[in-house]
């Protein structure tokens, strides 16, 4: 696995602690093991992606250990409501609305490929399983007690009212959404949580309390500025060490105007909107501001983040030393946090990079280039 993945994406399928549970369900549908070799192993790719922090090995645990509650775990129903818990968040990709769609697919896949002892109508059973945990959509499906069953254990920290459950959860959904900007993250969130307490009655006062601590959450916010011309591992270093400071960390965008050949205002426009896209295509998980003004500017629509800067060598922090006695003369209360990147990437630069580009040099390496499927360790389905 690629050593510049965060730390907690490198996940073990060990941390599904209910074993004996899923090698029960296993045996009962009468897989084989090379066929249980293949799920886990596809499970592990999936629950590790860097994406996730709520739809986790941490959520297919807690719905594992309260299946007693709901079910008979020795019973061939208990079993198909097992894989449905196993795969019903496989496919998460939190961009896109067709997730439970896509993790549809993937079961059906996996079923029709590779095991011969369940019956097609157990097949879409458990394709609409799956789909039943798309909230507002395929209500159809909740008269099976199995998609009941499985929506009790979807939604079980919700009905259940826990304070400090409540806010973890809030949290961790804020980090798989810290794409999107914060005003439009509220309103979204306030948006999904009034139409789910009409949904689910009995999740009202965790509801309640959700939209409460929404209005009370304030984020600490980093602004990561450069030209990521072209984003490399330097930036992705000084941005994994950012995020253990601050709950988000934003990418913004913008161009170093001395470096440019032309002074055309729209061909610069031009430019910064591909740069901005290439970067998107990198850090799709990730919030990217367009910065096409004064850096200062940039932070107040951001309502004043910390700004954080990258540092490689002393000649880098003498510059900047420079750069922020002009940004404080600008705004005074300007606060900057400095991350020197890591020893084993401190050679790498922009500069470096499109002179190597030039030359065919870096693209196609994971050692200097970048994409989405490294930086979040992306399984084959979110490519």
């Amino acid at each position: 696995m690629n050593k510049n993945l965060r730390h907690d994406a490198q996940i073990n399928i060990k941390s599904i602690r209910h074993g004996q549970i899923i090698g029960r369900a296993f045996s009962t549908l009468g897989f084989g093991d090379n066929f249980q070799n293949e799920i886990r192993w596809y499970l592990e790719r999936c629950y590790s992606e860097g994406q996730r922090f709520y739809h986790t090995f941490d959520h297919v645990n807690q719905m594992l250990e309260r299946m007693n509650l709901v079910i008979n775990l020795e019973t061939r129903e208990a079993a198909l409501l097992v894989l449905a818990v196993l795969f019903h968040d496989c496919v998460y990709d939190p961009t896109r609305h067709d997730n439970e769609e896509r993790s549809a697919v993937q079961i059906r896949h996996f079923l029709q490929l590779g095991s011969n002892n369940l019956s097609q109508d157990e097949i879409d059973r458990l394709i609409g399983l799956v789909l039943s945990t798309k909230l507002f959509k395929y209500e159809a499906f909740m008269t099976d007690p199995l998609a009941q069953a499985l929506r009790m254990l979807d939604l079980w920290s919700l009905a259940h009212f826990d304070m400090a459950e409540q806010i973890n959860i809030a949290w961790k959904l804020f980090k798989e959404f810290q794409f999107l900007s914060w005003p439009i993250y509220v309103q979204g969130r306030a948006e999904f949580l009034r139409e789910l307490k009409v949904l689910v009655p009995a999740a009202s006062r965790s509801v309640d309390f959700a939209l409460d601590y929404l209005r009370t959450m304030h984020p600490r916010v980093g602004y990561f500025a450069g030209s990521f011309c072209p984003a490399h591992v330097g930036h992705l270093s000084v941005l994994r060490q950012a995020e253990q400071m601050f709950d988000k960390v934003i990418l913004g965008v913008g161009i170093n105007r001395q470096k440019l050949v032309s002074s055309d205002h729209v061909q610069i426009e031009q430019v910064l909107d591909e740069r901005c896209a290439q970067v998107r295509d990198v850090f799709r998980f990730h919030e990217v501001d367009r910065c096409a003004d004064l850096l200062t500017g940039a932070l107040q629509n951001k309502d004043w983040p910390v700004l954080v800067r990258g540092l490689r060598t002393d000649t880098d922090f003498k510059n900047e030393e420079q750069m922020l006695r002009v940004l404080q003369d600008l705004r005074s209360e300007l606060r900057v946090v400095y991350v020197p990147c890591e020893k084993n990437v401190e050679h790498v630069s922009s500069t470096v990079l499109r002179e190597l580009d030039a030359f065919g040099g870096y693209k196609g390496t994971l050692l200097y280039g970048l994409s989405a499927k490294e930086v979040y360790a992306l399984n084959g389905d979110l490519r």
